[in-house]
């Protein structure tokens, strides 16, 4: 029986983080396509070796597909689409209360084990040999000219790397 809080299941999600499975480092390029071609995207749902596949078949036939929200860069604006998945990486606002300028709102709302404890202790996520990751979200932080996507870090704390090219963890969510 898996723990359900706020709409989302952290349990496995933690056991894909502590086991490795999801820790990889990975580039983030989900500003610049279809979030639904994108690394992250992929790595979660869609190629031959993609953790939604790795998981056991009844958790699996658990997993609700979800329409996502997501944030584009088009070339010339920023624009709001969507894309359904079963794994997906959390956006800004759906892991904090917290507004940012650098954040379109519009990817979600904030699920409610993150109004219930919007800190940095929370949003931690620890691998294997007790090691912390920084990890994408799959918002872009709207930075004029720069090639920004949210984070969180080490620490738990929520920032933007300021190059997408950086490789960080994944910490997958889903429903069910």
């Amino acid at each position: 029986n898996l723990n359900k809080t706020a709409g989302i299941t952290f349990e496995f999600a933690d056991e894909i983080t502590k086991s490795g499975k999801g820790v990889t480092t990975l580039y983030n390029d989900s500003q610049y396509f279809n979030f639904s071609n994108t690394t992250l995207n992929n790595f979660l749902n869609n190629n031959s070796d993609c953790i939604f596949d790795k998981l056991p078949s009844d958790l699996r036939d658990q997993i609700k597909q979800v329409n996502k929200n997501v944030v584009r860069n088009t070339g010339k604006i920023w624009e709001l689409s969507s894309y359904k998945t079963k794994l997906f990486p959390l956006a800004h606002d759906e892991i904090t209360t917290v507004k940012s300028e650098y954040a379109m709102e519009g990817e979600g709302t904030t699920y409610e084990y993150y109004v219930m404890n919007d800190n940095d202790e929370a949003r931690k996520k620890t691998a294997i040999g007790g090691d912390t990751n920084h990890y994408w979200l799959r918002s872009p932080a709207l930075v004029s000219g720069a090639q920004d996507s949210w984070c969180v870090y080490v620490r738990g704390d929520l920032g933007h790397s300021w190059y997408t090219s950086v490789k960080m963890a994944v910490a997958p969510a889903f429903c069910i």
